[in-house]
């Protein structure tokens, strides 16, 4: 038996689906998109990586389900952590759009805020200072590969940088 419904994709269907009854204990359903500007996305690879990173912070899974995408969220004090399925990956979904429009925001405001000097985070790893990368950013892909002291560090610098804005 065929589906006419042109928003039905098994493969996504089944993977939503899996994710729902085998993670029912720590989902919960959202209405609407609780991500706020002043969080730090971290856009996550699988729903493993989300599971793991409810365990460490005891906060529930949120998920929120379009037409076209489901969403997988953890809010934290500082981050969100997102993970996201999309039926059709040529179509923009609006959590996509939402974090698309904060990352751009964070990234223009930290360019103008932080100073583009010699220990900027390209200097904590080690590689060649070429250009100044926001902490926002930076933490997007190597929040996991630090420790909590060196978040906590970055975390600081950002405080301070913001504090001279004002």
């Amino acid at each position: 038996m065929k589906n006419d419904n042109p928003y039905f994709n098994s493969n996504y269907d089944k993977k939503v689906n899996k994710i729902l009854k085998t993670y029912n204990s720590i989902l919960v359903k959202s209405r609407n998109i609780p991500i706020s500007p002043d969080k730090n996305v971290i856009v996550v690879d699988d729903i493993n990586s989300m599971v793991n990173t409810q365990i460490e912070t005891r906060k529930p899974i949120i998920y929120y389900q379009e037409e076209t995408a489901t969403s997988f969220m953890i809010l934290d004090q500082e981050e969100v952590y997102i993970y996201m399925i999309k039926k059709f990956y040529d179509r923009e979904s609006k959590v996509e759009s939402i974090v698309k429009s904060i990352e751009s925001s964070k990234n223009s405001f930290y360019s103008d805020v932080l100073p583009q000097d010699d220990e900027n985070e390209l200097g904590l790893l080690g590689e060649p200072n070429t250009s100044l990368v926001p902490v926002k950013k930076w933490n997007i892909f190597s929040l996991f590969f630090i420790d909590r002291k060196k978040r906590a560090e970055l975390r600081e610098r950002k405080r301070k940088a913001q504090r001279n804005i004002y």
